[in-house]
C-alpha cells in the first residue's frame, strides 16, 4: 500500500513538473521532476529526460549532461536520451560526441531522417564535409517526400558544395 502512495505521489510530482516545464516556469519543474525521482527513482526514467531538458534550459549543463547520461547507461536503447544528449554537446560545441550520439541514434533507427540530419549538421560544422554529405543525403533518401527539414537539408548540401569548392579553389595570395 506504501508503494502505491509513493507512486502516486511521485507521478503527481512528474505531472506537476510537466506543467511547469511547459508553462516555462523551469525551477519550479526542476524542484518536482527532483522530488519525484527522489520518491521513485528509476521507476520513472522519464523524469531524468525532462529534468535533463530544463536543466539544459537554465543553462545547468554538467547536470543536464549527468540526467542524459544516466538514462543511457541505465536503458541504452532510449533513443530520446541519446538526442537530447547529442544536442547538448553539439551547443556546447563538443562535435565530436555529438556526432557519436547522433551515430548511435542512426544506429538505433537507420530510417530516421532527423537523426542524419543532425549528424550531418554536426559533422559539417566540425569540418568533415564528405561524411556531412554522405548523412545529409541519407537523411532525403530516407525522408517522406512531405518531410518539413527536406528545404533545409537541400540548403545545407548547396552550402557544403560551396565550401568544398571554395577549400579547393587555389589560393590567389600564393604567386
Amino acid at each position: 500500500k506504501r508503494q502505491t502512495l509513493d507512486w502516486i505521489q511521485a507521478h503527481s510530482y512528474y505531472q506537476r513538473g510537466q506543467l511547469r516545464m511547459d508553462r516555462e516556469a523551469l525551477p519550479g519543474a526542476a524542484e518536482d521532476f527532483d522530488a519525484a525521482i527522489g520518491i521513485a527513482g528509476r521507476k520513472i526514467l522519464k523524469a531524468y529526460q525532462y529534468r535533463g531538458i530544463v536543466r539544459q534550459r537554465l543553462e545547468q549543463y554538467d547536470a543536464a549532461m549527468k540526467d542524459y547520461s544516466f538514462l543511457i547507461k541505465h536503458k541504452p536503447r532510449y533513443y530520446d536520451a541519446w538526442h537530447y544528449r547529442g544536442d547538448l554537446h553539439r551547443q556546447l560545441k563538443n562535435y565530436q560526441a555529438a556526432a557519436s550520439d547522433y551515430r548511435t541514434m542512426t544506429e538505433m533507427r537507420p530510417d530516421d531522417p532527423l537523426a542524419h540530419r543532425k549528424l550531418g549538421r554536426t559533422l559539417m560544422a566540425d569540418g568533415q564535409y564528405g561524411p556531412a554529405r554522405e548523412a545529409l543525403e541519407k537523411s532525403l533518401e530516407v525522408a517522406p517526400a512531405d518531410w518539413k527539414w527536406r528545404k533545409d537539408v537541400r540548403i545545407r548540401l548547396l552550402r557544403l558544395k560551396q565550401r568544398e569548392a571554395a577549400d579547393a579553389a587555389p589560393d590567389p595570395r600564393a604567386d
